[in-house]
């Protein structure tokens, strides 16, 4: 069970030691920390349609910018980031609009690389994030200021039975809210179709928790 800084952050003081171990909660966030949730899949390519997701005559270099028109994040897996040249991440950047964010997978032992992923993005790289830890693997966000200080928020990934589910999809975001004190930073949603990102973003939407 992994534990923060603050049991208070569920809205009750616990009674005593053993009942403040028995929540895991995530504190020290930003003050915009739980001001919406992103919804992305884990890198733009990783849509299960995106063979017709994309149109067949756009080019490789402008799948990013389609991607960003519909979706409004990404998290971008280790192996597209670390090693890329500055140059390909500022073209990222460019790529988008100003409102899209960018999510990196982080191992962390990646100083060097984290800094020129700073440099390039801006502040359109909202948060590093981190290995799970918990019983219910949420995976911590991490500020890319200060990525060994605390979290600033946590990222989750629903499980297979709400992913289709939108009513048990909001009851999976209202039982992590309540167990976390906050709702998630950013909602990761292995290889989906477009439709279902879209239906996840509707939802957040409609839940009045979009970012």
């Amino acid at each position: 069970m992994v534990r923060y800084d603050n049991p208070t952050c569920l809205g009750r003081q616990p009674t005593d030691a053993a009942a403040a171990e028995d929540e895991p909660v995530v504190t020290s966030f930003h003050p915009e920390a739980a001001a919406g949730i992103h919804i992305a899949p884990g890198g733009w390519a990783d849509l299960a349609d995106a063979d017709t997701f994309y149109p067949g005559d756009l080019p490789e270099d402008w799948r990013l910018t389609y991607f960003a028109n519909a979706v409004g994040a990404v998290l971008v897996p280790s192996e597209q980031w670390v090693d890329a040249p500055p140059g390909e991440l500022v073209g990222w950047r460019d790529d988008v609009h100003d409102r899209f964010r960018f999510f990196l997978n982080y191992a962390g032992d990646q100083a060097a690389s984290v800094a020129a992923a700073r440099a390039a993005l801006g502040v359109l790289l909202e948060a590093l994030v981190g290995t799970p830890v918990g019983e219910d693997g949420v995976r911590p966000c991490l500020a890319p200021d200060r990525p060994d200080g605390p979290a600033i928020g946590y990222a989750a990934a629903p499980p297979d039975a709400v992913r289709g589910d939108l009513r048990g999809a909001r009851h999976w975001l209202r039982e992590l809210e309540r167990r976390h004190g906050t709702p998630p930073r950013l909602v990761v949603l292995a290889r989906p179709t477009s439709a279902e990102l879209s239906a996840w973003q509707q939802l957040v939407g409609l839940l009045g928790l979009a970012p």
